[in-house]
């Protein structure tokens, strides 16, 4: 119903879309649609493709592929830390200094467990070590623990 109020597509497109609803409903074809053309409509087709680029390289693992400017447009609604380091720091540092966890504790039993990713990368190693190199464009580590929580840590120069 909300595609005939909301977007300007023709009665036979929206036929098209309930047909495809009705043989796969996981799909979401018609919640994707809508979405879509809201988006369109409110943001205009150029901030659209900027979503849909975005959407795409986070949801397939591909956050390395993600330009500077993307990083912090990705994760806006993301707990963000900003945090200085020397040399390098321990994956267990960075998880508790970020914010990600409360204490080395939990960020062991984490790694353990293979629940943190740093960059879209499983760290299996406690002892792992980080430097700015392995930031995202020199500053930026994006840091998933769990299946579906995000943290965004930003080295302070």
């Amino acid at each position: 119903q909300l595609l005939k109020y909301f977007t300007f597509l023709s009665k036979e497109e929206i036929e098209e879309i309930e047909k495809e609803m009705e043989e796969n409903p996981k799909e979401r074809k018609a919640q994707k649609v809508l979405a879509r053309e809201l988006t369109k409509m409110v943001h205009g087709e150029k901030e659209l493709k900027k979503v849909e680029r975005i959407s795409e390289l986070l949801f397939y693992g591909k956050v390395k592929e993600l330009k500077e400017e993307e990083i912090k447009e990705a994760l806006f609604d993301v707990p963000t830390k900003k945090i200085s380091i020397g040399k390098e720091i321990t994956i267990l540092d960075l998880l508790k200094e970020g914010g990600v966890v409360s204490s080395k504790s939990e960020a062991k039993r984490l790694i353990q467990q293979k629940g943190i990713n740093v960059n879209e990368e499983l760290v299996e190693d406690k002892e792992k070590k980080f430097s700015k190199k392995d930031a995202l464009h020199g500053k930026y580590f994006v840091i998933r623990k769990g299946k579906k929580n995000y943290f965004l840590v930003e080295l302070e120069n």
